[in-house]
């Protein structure tokens, strides 16, 4: 009897070793997954850190353009910091991001490299560009090339004199907003009696109108002329902008450019730049416009007058005895609150993510 017992106590024994040693198997595995579950976790939330710190080494790069070397860090609350190092020059960008969490123990490096494209370069690369399509008619004609977004109108090609390229995605094009005040000036209205603008400086104005054979002049040399109409622009005589001077107008109304329309002394089109939120039409056969017309959610007509530069609005018409000629200065345009340094497409290339 006494065997028995000490069988079954030994047995007793063996199980209860048996249990406490599954029991402490059991519970290293769980501490060694929960360890390994909360690495993970911790490395995905300093990749999340690390790709923030991307993001925002380019929105940094996208706001002050091609610069020297610099570094910003920042946090996202509840996941931990990230700091980040920029190297760029003219053509691209190496944007190094590390991610931290857990007060250091944890992160993550993640190094990309992008191009850089002037975005002006991009959208003044055409004689016409329309988001929706572009027409020409008449005796009109285009001599450049033509852009227009996927299934948009596009001209014959015989009335045009380079490519033809129709985008296989919808066009999106920047907006830009009208300058905000304070102004240098304000009026009611501009017209020749106000002639010559002979300060540089940013110019408020409720309507702009020239009378027929009348002339307005800008012979700033110092600083830029900005212009803003708050409505309507009809000009029947001349806007006359004196060589050496940069002149911008911002257009909120309908823009009509008749008689001589306006004269930029100097020949580069890069020197006068009409930005327009409705529609803008030449009218006059006397027209010789060197300027670019930025517009993209308005058409713009040409009914006669010759264009030198480019222009680029929603709809755009050649009809006529109207001709756009396409000047690669305007180029050199850069359109306010577009960012200059953006990754072109295709030139995201990862260089070490660790």
């Amino acid at each position: 009897m006494k065997e028995n017992k000490g069988y079954i106590m030994v047995l007793a024994l063996i199980v209860a070793s048996a249990c406490l040693l599954y029991t402490l198997i059991l519970t290293v595995r769980v501490f060694v997954q929960r360890r390994q579950v909360d690495y993970s976790y911790s490395r995905e939330k300093a990749l999340a850190l690390a790709e923030s710190g991307v993001d925002a080494g380019l929105a940094t790069l996208n706001q002050i353009g091609p610069s020297s070397p610099f570094t910003l860090s920042g946090s996202i609350e509840g996941m931990g910091t990230f700091t980040v190092e920029v190297v760029n020059s003219t053509t691209e960008a190496t944007i190094t991001s590390t991610g931290i969490v857990n007060r250091g123990s944890t992160q993550i490096r993640r190094t990309v490299r992008v191009q850089a494209i002037d975005l002006a370069a991009l959208i003044f690369d055409a004689a016409v560009i329309g988001v929706t399509g572009v027409k020409v008619s008449g005796t009109g004609y285009i001599d450049g090339d033509v852009v227009v977004g996927s299934g948009g109108e596009t001209p014959d090609p015989d009335k045009v004199s380079g490519e033809i390229r129709e985008l296989d995605i919808p066009m999106e094009l920047p907006k830009v907003p009208p300058p905000s005040g304070p102004f240098d000036f304000e009026d009611d209205k501009l017209t020749e009696d106000d002639s010559p603008i002979s300060s540089g400086g940013t110019y408020r104005f409720g309507s702009m109108q020239i009378s027929s054979n009348k002339v307005l002049e800008i012979t700033a040399t110092d600083a830029p002329v900005i212009i803003y109409i708050e409505g309507n622009v009809n000009i029947n005589g001349e806007v006359r902008i004196a060589s050496g001077s940069t002149v911008t107008l911002y257009v909120s109304g309908n823009t009509s450019i008749a008689g001589r329309g306006i004269v930029n002394e100097s020949g580069d089109p890069s020197k006068f730049v009409l930005y327009g939120y409705s529609k803008c039409d030449f009218t006059s056969e006397n027209i010789n416009f060197y300027g670019a017309v930025y517009a993209p959610e308005i058409s713009i007509k040409v009914t006669g007058g010759l264009i030198q530069g480019c222009l680029v609005g929603n709809t755009v018409s050649v009809g006529g005895g109207g001709e756009v000629r396409y000047d690669p200065r305007v180029k050199n345009i850069h359109i306010p609150d577009v960012p200059k340094f953006v990754f072109a497409p295709g030139s995201w290339e990862e260089i070490k993510n660790f």
